[in-house]
């Protein structure tokens, strides 16, 4: 290589390295939203499905409770704190509501629906303010008010005898309404806990805003505990989200630092040399480096978990330089042995980049990053293999030492002589052991599974969310309209029929953008049966006779009736910043093609019967979505869609081999061990008890590439027994350096990392023994038929 060549190489690589440096240290955003690992949804259902899990109201909800169960607090003292910490959480300007009991709704909104509660309260009609009704209900406050239990004040009765903000406030607190409580705060004298709802302003994707509102109620309850002793539980999906990112972090610098560690050592157990130790690290770190910049730019960021899966490149790209440094000891120079190995290494990255290219189409963001990440970082070590290094060092001596020799000699016998029998057996248990070890079900379709959330913290959050009311929501009813005047409307329609399945028991209950804001035409129409002002008062009269009340006390109800009939219309624009407002933000959205309403059910116990009313009421854009159904469905359809396209990949690395290595015998032995490796490593985590995910189905292109590597090398020595003891060594080095690093993988505790760790560590063995193993028994026959010259010409009568 002339000097010219020599420094247009370092020149090009130290160009294309800086650029990229620069690139992640002033651009590249590390991001660590596991809601990348989900899939986009093939259609609105689905898309409208993963929307409320990543940013509907949920994912804003904090769950709080002050618990003074292993302390002396009494009652007072942790209603005081309840107290105190709601106040000092709604100055902060972090929270759109904080709510601790049945006033809690905050005394602006308080204000605003104590006005319009006549247009709020469903049972307003027309004989609403009739004598008979008026006089059965200011009897019924009577009786409430001669009773000792009795929470309605004499004040509220003037203004209010009508009771309508009670249903009111009962309907918009849902099941909390049921809550104990003491001085208007959620007070458990069983639990000896204080419990409130939080609920932040900013999205609950916003991982560093939602840190930001944690760590605001830590400090506000620092403030208000003083010197008593009360402890704070804090739940919901903010901290799950904050818990995922903590953990995904500290899991990427564990497993780099643990894998960088091992690879030096054992680069240097290997090669002795530390310049050529760095050196083979050379083309691993360019991989890197550029393959973080691409992704930065093409997606603007990079997920926490990509740069978590790019050590799985020490497990692979470190296989070249390897390659590389082990034919340069037998041929001395790096530039010959190059170019010996380039054909194969060019073979294996090509194909090992086909299976990483099946990713980047997928409807995964976090996947499509994972492949682009694997495939620019694999050819950009290959490439720099090929000529980067050979351009800084020209040299390399020395033999493999003789105690690795003896060990390979030793190994290389025992897998002849038992490799038949072996091969037979393996092939066996791989077919066969499906019907004796594998679950009914082989297939994960929980979403949740794939989040790195501790189970204490998921426990932790189903016990407050218990306590405070919180239904668990099985199945939804998913409303479309032309704007939200139209959802709103159609909802008012289903809300007889569903109120009819809660007495039939079909549900317990459900929750409606309608429940808590009703249509512009229902407030109109109750508007226009607010009786005048005379009117009204006649009746009253009329009512009032033979009741200890006197008529001219309730001139502040009359007041409040007379000024209700001329109110400006309530809208949902007008509750922004409210509680109501963050209710109904998730239970009612907007966009280009109109607008959707979601009606929540809980305790459904048939689908059938639910579906069966929604046809009843013909209403166009009204559809049942059954939650775990339509997850599975979501991960069914992805999960064909990686079947497919990993069967076109299969198709077209096999086409690929048949052309690079010109013969379909040669072919055969290459990919035999490698589909055998695939189906072994498919199955391992279903002998451990592990249900399929498609993180398990992706690391099975890993698998194959790394197969298709060994394979490749083990074959090539039918050609090359000169170097056989190089290629053996090379590949052991290789197996053991990948499957080191796959291991670490396997015992993480992010499901999606342990999937892949798993699933590559037993294909790296089964690839790398079964290569070894049919490259063994063709040298046997090669052997027993007379040398490589008769196999050499079955191949190209093969491919006559």
């Amino acid at each position: 290589m002339g000097v010219r060549k020599l420094l247009l190489i370092r020149l090009t690589w130290f160009i294309l390295l800086t650029l990229a440096l620069l690139q992640v240290f002033i651009n590249t955003q590390v991001q660590t939203d596991i809601a990348s690992f989900m899939p986009a949804g093939k259609n609105e259902q689905q898309r409208q499905l993963l929307e409320e899990f990543q940013q509907g109201p949920a994912a804003r909800l904090w769950l709080i409770a002050i618990t003074g169960e292993a302390s002396d607090a009494d009652a007072q003292q942790i209603i005081s704190q309840s107290k105190q910490l709601a106040a000092s959480l709604r100055r902060s300007g972090l929270f759109s509501s904080v709510v601790n009991g049945s006033v809690a709704i905050g005394d602006r909104l308080s204000k605003r629906l104590f006005s319009y509660r006549y247009l709020l309260d469903d049972s307003i009609d027309e004989d609403s303010f009739s004598v008979t009704e008026l006089k059965l209900t200011f009897q019924q406050r009577l009786d409430e008010m001669t009773s000792p239990f009795s929470s309605f004040s004499k004040q509220l009765l003037i203004y209010d005898p009508t009771a309508a903000m009670r249903r009111v406030s009962v309907r918009l607190q849902g099941n909390q309404s049921t809550l104990e409580s003491q001085d208007k705060v959620w007070y458990s004298s069983k639990e000896k806990e204080a419990l409130l709802i939080v609920s932040s302003k900013e999205s609950g994707r916003n991982i560093d805003a939602q840190k930001k509102a944690y760590n605001r109620i830590l400090s506000a309850f620092e403030q208000v505990q003083g010197s008593i002793n009360s402890s704070l539980i804090v739940s919901g999906e903010p901290l799950f989200a904050i818990a995922a990112r903590d953990s995904i972090r500290k899991e990427s610098r564990r497993l780099s630092i643990a894998a960088g560690v091992f690879m030096l050592a054992f680069m240097f157990f290997v090669f002795r040399n530390g310049p050529l130790v760095l050196l083979s690290l050379l083309p691993l770190g360019a991989g890197l480096l550029i393959a973080t910049a691409a992704v930065s730019l093409l997606y603007g960021s990079i997920h926490g978990i990509t740069l978590a899966f790019g050590i799985t490149l020490l497990g692979v790209a470190i296989d070249y330089p390897v390659h590389l440094f082990m034919h340069a000891k037998k041929t001395g120079s790096l530039q010959q042995a190059a170019t010996r190995v380039w054909p194969i290494l060019r073979l294996g990255v090509l194909t090992t980049a086909l299976g990483y290219g099946a990713m980047i189409w997928t409807g995964f963001s976090g996947l499509s990053q994972l492949g682009v990440f694997s495939l620019v970082g694999l050819i950009t070590a290959a490439l720099a293999t090929q000529t980067l290094l050979p351009a800084l060092k020209r040299d390399v001596s020395g033999e493999i030492p003789v105690l690795q020799r003896r060990v390979l000699s030793l190994m290389n016998s025992r897998l002849s002589s038992l490799a038949g029998i072996t091969l037979l057996v393996f092939i066996l248990v791989s077919l066969l052991g499906h019907k004796f070890f594998l679950p009914d079900d082989i297939w994960s379709r929980d979403i949740a599974a794939l989040s790195p959330v501790p189970a204490k913290l998921i426990q932790q959050d189903r016990m407050l969310g218990s306590r405070l009311g919180l239904p668990e929501v099985t199945s939804m009813i998913r409303v479309g309209g032309s704007d939200v005047e139209d959802v709103l409307r159609k909802e008012e329609r289903l809300k007889p029929v569903l109120e009819q399945a809660i007495r039939e028991k079909t549900i317990t209950s459900f929750r409606s953008a309608a429940e808590l804001l009703p249509s512009i035409h229902s407030q109109q129409l109750r508007q226009s049966q607010l009786p005048d002002r005379e009117a009204l008062s006649r009746r009253m009269d009329n009512a009032l006779q033979d009741l200890p009340f006197k008529a001219a006390s309730f001139k502040p109800f009359l007041d409040e009736v007379e000024e209700s009939k001329s109110l400006a219309i309530l809208k949902p624009t007008d509750m922004r910043g409210t509680a109501v407002g963050t209710a109904l933000d998730g239970l009612l959205s907007t966009g280009d093609r109109g607008a959707t309403g979601l009606i929540y059910l809980t305790g459904l116990q048939d689908n059938k019967a639910i579906e069966k009313i929604i046809r009843a009421a013909a209403l166009p854009q009204v559809t049942f979505i059954n939650i775990k159904s339509a997850t599975n469905e979501l991960m069914q359809d992805f999960r064909q869609e990686i079947l497919l396209r990993m069967a076109w990949v299969a198709v077209i690395i096999v086409l690929v081999l048949l052309m690079g290595l010109k013969s379909i015998l040669q072919s055969f032995r290459v990919i035999t061990p490698v589909a055998l490796a695939v189906l072994f490593a498919a199955l391992v985590p279903l002998w451990l008890g592990e249900a399929l995910n498609i993180f398990h189905l992706v690391s099975l292109l890993l698998v194959a590439g790394l197969g298709l590597d060994y394979a490749l090398f083990f074959n090539s020595i039918r050609d090359d027994q000169e170097n056989a003891d190089t290629v053996v060594y090379s590949l052991v080095i290789c197996a053991i350096s990948s499957l080191a690093v796959f291991a670490m993988l396997a015992v993480s505790n992010i499901p999606v990392l342990h999937a892949i760790g798993i699933t590559v560590t037993s294909g790296v063995i089964a690839a790398f023994v079964l290569s070894w193993m049919f490259s063994s028994i063709q040298r046997g026959k090669m052997k027993d038929e007379g040398g490589h010259c008769r196999e050499r010409a079955f191949s190209a009568k093969e491919l006559n």
